[in-house]
């Protein structure tokens, strides 16, 4: 992490203004956001940026799986989407 956090912060930077323009807003957009910040040991902003994808697109694959994995990062129960 140490070798890669100024690359996980710069890619979030990037992430970050790709999904807060309505234009370039996508589930991948917020999708690569939340990654970025699991990366960077942010959990709380990253279950926020899903959570956010999750109301926005309900249905998309990449936002379900994400969401998946961090429930299984945060301890949650694997089948439980972020509520």
């Amino acid at each position: 992490m140490n070798q890669g956090g100024e690359k996980y912060q710069a890619a979030f930077y990037v992430y970050e203004e790709l999904a807060s323009v309505p234009s370039t807003t996508s589930a991948l957009s917020i999708v690569g956001q939340a990654v970025s910040e699991l990366h960077l040991g942010r959990i709380p902003e990253a279950e926020a940026a899903l959570q956010s994808a999750l109301q926005k697109y309900p249905e998309d694959p990449h936002v379900l799986a994400n969401s998946i994995v961090l429930n299984a990062i945060s301890g949650k129960d694997k089948d439980e989407l972020i509520e």
